[in-house]
């Protein structure tokens, strides 16, 4: 029990928890009066030693289960209390449909869940340092690559042909009821196996990477309310520095550069002869077209990004700003009238967040048609979002077009590469209409992505 208290610290520390030596050990101290039977109480005991902070309690209770939990229930094979009568129309329909049935189903009503390498194979080795409020995005992601959408429809096609068989409603419903219970059997095993997973990456994470990451190398996800205040200082503070170097950068770009063409034109008459030189004009301050998607999950980081963006107004040419959930808002107005900390709350208030409205196809049809002058062969075009369309039309074919028109278009994306393509996400089509995309989880990587746009220029 005591190396699962020390794996389990390593866990909260690795999820973006401070536990201190200390506190761990009261944590022992506290476990050792508790019956591990009385599973609630020992909940308690621990948490009460470990979880200084209200923001950290739903990391404790997300990740105690996965140190803590019962094993799932075994799968069971179906029908084994069926009359011989409806036992042989299961297996003759099992075998007339033999050739539409996937592997994953022909196991499931055998009782067969699949091993743990068969998952390990699909799921392939999580990155370091996964925020534990993912792992149900990666069971999700799990499920889907083991074709259970497909396994559902299957499903309710053999169910569908035993009653047009004659099979009695009461013993379909009890057969409907067996394969249910090991569905659900089977969605508790790949909860198991990713939170197995991400145990595992948990204890290689070094105990001094884990515990001593500020506030500008925690993923946005685990930033609470709280740490509002300090953020908004972090976020000048790095402001500061990319503007520096991006104000070093301009200085030493000032050397002019000869016009050979022009130059050469001008000293014809006398005789090619160079008089009179003439210089390029170098444009190094960028112009900027942001479009960000201000839905539930990524408000914090476009706030963020905004902040940095107008901290930066004296190194950039022209910034146009727009917003969107379903719809499009130009926001350059409202950024130009006030400083980003009054104007940025503000822009967000009146736009109500939603979680499943998002809808950036539509907002790039709207931008095409109503504000195609915001970019041009000297625009940056920046796409802040999660790719997540609530499985609207992507309209791809509009981000491409951007792109022949733009210098550039780069993609913002708080999310990690391993979740693009799961559930709604488009992310994976629109990262190839694109120059480039910067993973930006955390305020830390957010700068780095804004300075490399700047040293890029």
């Amino acid at each position: 029990m005591e190396n699962r208290i020390i794996e389990f610290v390593s866990g909260l520390r690795a999820a973006g928890v401070r536990v201190s030596v200390s506190e761990s050990r009261d944590a022992f101290l506290a476990s050792s009066n508790v019956a591990v039977p009385q599973r609630e109480t020992f909940r308690v005991a621990l948490r009460a030693t470990l979880i200084k902070e209200q923001r950290d309690r739903e990391t404790f209770d997300r990740l105690f289960p996965m140190y803590f939990g019962g094993d799932p229930p075994a799968l069971q094979p179906v029908g084994q209390n069926l009359q011989p009568a409806d036992s042989e129309t299961l297996q003759q329909m099992l075998r007339e449909l033999q050739a539409e049935l996937s592997d994953l189903l022909r196991d499931l009503l055998q009782g067969k869940a699949p091993d743990n390498e068969q998952l390990r194979e699909q799921l392939g080795r999580l990155p370091a340092r996964v925020d534990p409020r993912m792992l149900p995005r990666v069971e999700r992601e799990l499920n889907k690559r083991l074709g259970v959408a497909q396994m559902l429809r299957e499903i309710e096609a053999l169910l569908a042909a035993l009653e047009q068989a004659g099979m009695q409603a009461a013993t379909l419903q009890a057969l409907r009821a067996e394969i249910e219970q090991n569905l659900q059997a089977l969605a508790e095993q790949v909860a198991r196996f990713v939170g197995q997973q991400w145990r595992e990456r948990a204890a290689q994470t070094p105990a001094e990477e884990a515990s001593d990451a500020g506030l500008a190398d925690r993923p946005f996800e685990s930033l609470g309310d709280a740490d509002y205040a300090q953020l908004q200082r972090e976020v000048r503070r790095l402001a500061a520095l990319v503007r520096t170097r991006a104000a070093l950068r301009h200085k030493r770009g000032r050397g002019r550069l000869l016009d050979a063409k022009t130059t050469l034109r001008a000293n014809v008459r006398h005789g090619g002869v160079p008089f009179a030189l003439h210089f390029k004009r170098r444009h190094l301050k960028p112009k900027l077209t942001l479009i960000c998607d201000v839905s539930t999950s990524m408000r914090q980081v476009v706030e963020f990004l905004l902040t940095f963006i107008y901290e930066l107004q004296d190194q950039l040419s022209r910034t146009r700003s727009f917003a969107f959930i379903d719809q499009l808002l130009d926001i350059s107005p409202e950024l130009a009238a006030a400083p980003p900390a009054t104007a940025i709350p503000r822009i967000l208030r009146n736009l109500p967040a939603g979680h499943y409205n998002t809808d950036l196809g539509a907002a790039l049809n709207q931008f095409v048609t109503h504000h195609l002058d915001a970019v041009d062969q000297r625009t940056t075009l920046i796409i802040c979002g999660d790719g997540r369309n609530n499985y609207n039309d992507p309209r791809c074919e509009l981000v491409e077009l951007l792109r022949r028109r733009a210098r550039r278009v780069l993609w913002l994306n708080p999310e990690p590469r391993y979740l693009w393509g799961s559930d709604d996400s488009d992310m994976g089509q629109y990262a190839s209409a694109v120059t480039a995309v910067h993973h930006v989880g955390n305020l830390r990587e957010l700068a780095a992505a804004v300075d490399s746009l700047l040293a890029s220029n």
